[in-house]
């Protein structure tokens, strides 16, 4: 705001209008303030969606729960709007706010208070602060408050600094936060948010939410997404647990030969009992274990040693390369193109052949394309002899 404009007069005119008091003892009663700014929506006016703000300027120590007794009021603080005609109308019934219930009051309503006190407050209130929601803030505020308009600034630019999202999901659901942090911005040390971030700029974030179980009867989640000091993101879950046609026993056939034998085809699909699985129960763990139809005999390994290939399900599945242009192959993967005899410099059949299967084919090139000349100049055991 500057001098003049319309928003400045109008927050000039309401701080004229405010009937100010004064009280017997040092405390003061400022937790009810913020309470009634926090809870008083309609009255106060925030906008939806905001960042809300509150800024407590004090040089005093503060009332809590129980200071009440003193006038005797004992009834609690309820933490309900008490305003009427722009007054707190409930001072003389019910006791001060806790601790604990306003940190509770400003993370449900998303308010984000700045205490700004003077130096020999500072310490009472950063002892708070690590008490309340994660966003509040403590700055000093000089003896004649001449720097109020930088310490909000400041105070606002530190908080905008972090944006993350805070997922409060149930039992059997988890919820993944991806900030995608971009120029300047740096990923923050839980992971959940990006530092480093200016008024007016974006973050992005994609979430990943996985449901691990289908509760009995009712199926349904329903939890928030929160984003600290701005609002609170509902997320609601409607798990379809059981398709249509597994409802319907007579559509179930039982040790179904699509199944070979090992499971039910249910809903088009095979569902194997024990031991079994593949898409058509083809395989066995007990079979796997034992592994004797993936033994070949010339290495006297399973599927021609550990690092070539998996016996799964009785058949061998070979394990590629990293290297580029490399393949293994074969029913115990047993063949590679790598494995034949190579020359002084270690090239695989002295790069004029086609290694297949442990040999050099001297009528291929390299790639194991035909050579397209049939002058006989290369021969032997994939090494380069001489010209003819």
């Amino acid at each position: 705001m500057t001098s003049g404009d319309g928003a400045t007069d109008a927050l000039m005119d309401r701080l004229n209008k405010l009937r100010i008091s004064s009280n017997v003892d040092n405390p003061e009663g400022g937790f009810e303030a913020i309470v009634q700014a926090a809870v008083c929506s309609d009255v106060i006016g925030w906008r939806d969606p905001a960042r809300k703000v509150i800024f407590f300027a004090t040089d005093a120590v503060f009332h809590v729960a129980g200071d009440g007794k003193l006038a005797g009021i004992v009834e609690p603080n309820e933490g309900v709007c008490g305003m009427k005609n722009n007054k707190y109308t409930r001072s003389l019934n019910q006791d001060y706010p806790s601790i604990g219930q306003l940190n509770d009051i400003l993370i449900k309503n998303q308010v984000i208070p700045i205490f700004a006190v003077t130096s020999n407050m500072q310490n009472v209130y950063k002892e708070l602060s690590q008490h309340l929601t994660q966003l509040s803030s403590v700055g000093k505020l000089s003896d004649n408050s001449d720097d109020v308009a930088n310490l909000i600034k400041n105070q606002l630019e530190s908080i905008v600094a972090s944006t993350q999202l805070n997922p409060q999901a149930p039992p059997g659901v988890t919820v993944t936060v991806i900030p995608k942090c971009s120029g300047s911005q740096t990923k923050m040390a839980n992971g959940q948010g990006c530092s480093n971030v200016t008024i007016e700029e974006d973050v992005n974030f994609s979430i990943v939410v996985k449901v691990h179980e289908c509760k009995e009867g009712d199926n349904k989640y329903n939890f928030n997404i929160e984003v600290p000091g701005i609002a609170s993101i509902p997320i609601s879950i409607d798990m379809v647990c059981d398709c249509d046609c597994e409802k319907d026993q007579d559509a179930i056939s039982k040790n179904s030969p699509k199944c070979n034998g090992a499971g039910d085809l249910i809903c088009g699909a095979c569902q194997c009992h024990a031991e079994s699985y593949g898409e058509f129960c083809e395989c066995n763990q007990t079979k796997d274990k034992n592994k004797t139809a993936c033994f070949y005999a010339p290495t006297g390994s399973i599927c021609s040693g550990d690092n070539n290939g998996k016996c799964i399900c009785g058949q061998c599945e070979c394990i590629q390369p990293s290297r580029d242009n490399y393949q293994r192959w074969g029913e115990f993967c047993e063949c590679s193109n790598y494995e034949c005899p190579r020359n002084d410099d270690n090239q695989i059949c002295s790069n004029n052949g086609y290694c297949f299967c442990g040999a050099c084919d001297c009528n291929k090139t390299a790639n194991g394309s035909p050579k397209q000349n049939d002058r006989p100049s290369v021969y032997g055991e994939g090494l380069w002899l001489s010209g003819v």
